[in-house]
């Protein structure tokens, strides 16, 4: 059986939300907002809703044994679009939004009757994109279901969240996220559960060698963020980290990852204000650094400047 077939564990709710506005919506667009920690299965939600949906044994999931089931499990169904940051500064471009919805969105499905496109890091959407995505959401193809998928939402145009269903996905429970693991032949302890901040795709990229990218992140946060930051460390980490251009944006999106899960444990914990405030400017910093490196900018610069932006920020 192919890797969406499944039923994604721990979200219920939300495949319940998503099945029902389809069921009350018949043959019109639909646009959903699949928001919540990195790695806890949103895209893996979306495929596998869909394939429910166009699954030719007609059962309330899909099979994963029929045509269209293994085709979807190959990411190669028709129908089925993801659409990624690519280019230059990783962001999703007006091009990307035309040229998989608008044209797109001219036809009914080929084959079944609903076509998706999964717009993946929908945060990167630059303002050329969300405002045509935008005007496509006010008159949604036929046939046609968006689903937008972020950590972030709130980088969105408003009026972009206020056309989609909003289905908010939050990380797993022990018991769950013990259960994803063994599934995938992985047994897990309370701490790797701790570790990831129960979200299993963050986990398995962790023991596929990333593991010290994430725990070398969390170390320049702390040096950045609490008092007494220590730049000198912080400055020494990233250079060692930031030798080029891949390896420099592959621990930048790490650190982003780790910070927003911080954010969210500060929140949970209802700490200070402040400190709330200073990870979400680091996150920007970070996402502004990535700008600039795939830019062209030196690795070493970005190094220096992000090591002194509590300075800066001052």
């Amino acid at each position: 059986m192919g890797k969406f077939f499944k039923k994604p564990v721990g979200h219920d709710l939300q495949l319940e939300v998503f099945f029902n506005v389809i069921k009350k919506g018949e043959s019109e667009g639909r646009a959903f907002l699949f928001h919540g920690p990195e790695g806890v299965g949103k895209k893996f939600s979306a495929v596998y809703a869909f394939a429910s949906l166009v699954c030719e044994s007609k059962l309330q999931y899909a099979c994963g044994e029929c045509r269209r089931c293994k085709l979807i499990s190959k990411m190669t169904y028709p129908e089925l679009r993801v659409l990624e940051p690519s280019g230059k500064g990783g962001q999703i471009t007006v091009d990307q939004i035309r040229e998989n919805l608008l044209l797109i969105g001219k036809y009914r499905p080929i084959e079944g009757n609903w076509r998706m496109v999964i717009i993946d890091e929908a945060h990167h959407l630059n303002l050329p994109a969300q405002n045509t995505l935008l005007k496509i959401l006010e008159e949604p193809p036929e046939s046609t279901i968006i689903v937008l998928i972020t950590p972030t939402p709130w980088v969105l145009l408003p009026t972009i969240r206020s056309r989609t269903v909003d289905i908010h996905f939050r990380r797993l429970n022990f018991s769950d996220f013990v259960k994803v693991m063994q599934d995938n032949g992985i047994e897990v302890s309370q701490k790797d559960y701790e570790m990831c901040f129960g979200a299993p795709g963050l986990y398995i990229k962790m023991i596929e060698g990333t593991a010290d990218e994430y725990e070398d992140a969390e170390k320049l946060i702390n040096d950045l963020i609490e008092p007494g930051s220590k730049i000198l460390n912080a400055y020494q980490l990233l250079v060692s980290k930031c030798s080029d251009q891949k390896t420099t944006l592959s621990f930048l999106k790490t650190t982003k990852w780790v910070i927003l899960h911080k954010i969210r444990q500060a929140v949970e914990k209802d700490e200070e204000q402040l400190k709330i405030e200073d990870y979400i400017h680091l996150y920007d910093v970070c996402y502004q650094a990535m700008r600039r490196v795939e830019s062209g900018a030196s690795p070493s610069l970005i190094a220096a400047s992000l090591s002194t932006w509590k300075w800066r920020k001052g």
